[in-house]
């Protein structure tokens, strides 16, 4: 039988330790990090592979090992097609690999794939190096946590959980960058034409951006900014925006724009080039935007929990507020559309995204009418 089926309708017959479906298992690991978050703990997941396949090992060597060496509080389940998910509630690190020591003996059906221990203090900015983790069930005393060593562990669990572009996004993708070249192919080239026309240098812009696990890679736009200055300036503003809890708003005013930039911008036509990064899997139709290199704030490094997921032409960001929120506003509804990723809500965001497109495209005329 193949392994799909075992691990999408099947459960293990082990008495205490029946397996979870990926689904429901998925579904209690993302409980049990919002528990953490609330009450400043740790848990720990181990993933491990089985030696045989899953009706053997289940029928022997596995059940006399899993049901003595978990808590009732600990929960099993499939994590993807092939491995074992083992949720440890209230552990440390060091508990972790105790109990992997105890599941991965010589005579164990069970090999380790990865364990990761997630800490409250990734998402919390006020957690100094002095104020101390709540401690797990197999430690002693609570330690004061590694934050750097937290952000990574949050992120591996994010990408554990999503270890590469799912089938249906990417398809999503392909399908909907492919359609909207065909369609918009007149609006492309007659774009090209008027840059062109109206302002020397190049049609596109092109910049380094951060991805998919810190990947960087180039972003396409249509040039809307006549000074070669342009991307110095948006670090800058980033920057600034990044220091102070303002609302994220563009820099217009500030630079020196070719003829109907302004439109460009605000109607979003400049950024219809990124189709191109979409097909080539460097973006996507829906995710966080893509951020530009910057020195990293230690402060700040829950932020990187957002490049769990693969930038995209629009987002949560977009359609929540957008130039009404902070920037770390934005960060917090990234790493939520990070963790909540499915189809149905990437449905959901891409028809939220054309009304606020029209709203601000109406505002900008709306507000120059009124000069």
């Amino acid at each position: 039988m193949r392994w799909r089926s075992l691990a999408s309708h099947r459960r293990w017959p082990l008495s205490s330790t029946s397996l979870h479906s990926v689904r429901v298992f998925h579904g209690i690991v993302e409980r049990e990090r919002q528990r953490v978050d609330r009450n400043r703990g740790c848990s720990s997941l181990a993933v491990f592979e089985p030696w045989e396949p899953p009706r053997r090992a289940a029928n022997g060597s596995l059940e006399p090992y899993l049901q003595k060496k978990l808590r009732t509080t600990d929960q099993t389940g499939w994590f993807d097609e092939r491995r074992i998910g083992v949720l440890l509630s209230d552990t440390s690190a060091q508990g972790a690999e105790r109990f992997v020591e105890r599941v991965t003996g010589p005579k164990a059906a069970l090999s380790l794939y990865r364990v990761t221990t997630y800490l409250a203090a990734t998402l919390r900015e006020d957690v100094g190096a002095s104020e101390e983790a709540s401690a797990g069930a197999d430690s002693p005393s609570a330690k004061a946590p590694d934050r750097p060593a937290a952000i990574r562990a949050a992120t591996e669990l994010d990408s554990l959980r999503f270890p590469g572009i799912p089938l249906w996004k990417r398809a999503l993708d392909l399908c909907g960058a492919g359609l909207g070249l065909v369609l918009l192919l007149p609006l492309l080239l007659a774009v090209s034409g008027l840059i062109k026309l109206v302002s020397p240098g190049p049609v596109f812009f092109r910049q380094t951006r951060i991805g998919y696990r810190e990947r960087p890679f180039a972003i396409w736009k249509f040039r809307t900014i006549a000074s070669q200055m342009a991307s110095r300036a948006h670090e800058q503003h980033v920057h600034a925006l990044k220091r102070e809890a303002k609302p994220l708003r563009k820099i217009d005013g500030q630079l020196r724009l070719i003829p109907l930039g302004h439109f460009l911008r605000y109607s979003f036509i400049d950024e219809l080039p990124q189709l191109f990064n979409v097909l080539r899997g460097e973006m996507s139709l829906v995710g966080p935007r893509p951020d530009i290199p910057y020195p990293r704030d230690p402060k700040r490094e829950w932020h990187r929990l957002r490049f769990a997921a693969v930038p995209g032409m629009t987002g949560l960001w977009q359609v929540s507020g957008k130039n009404t929120t902070t920037f770390d506003e934005m960060i917090r509804l990234d790493i939520r559309y990070a963790r909540q990723m499915s189809p149905l809500l990437d449905l959901s965001i891409l028809c939220k995204t054309i009304p606020t497109v029209v709203a601000e495209t109406r505002g900008y005329f709306l507000r120059n009418a009124s000069k």
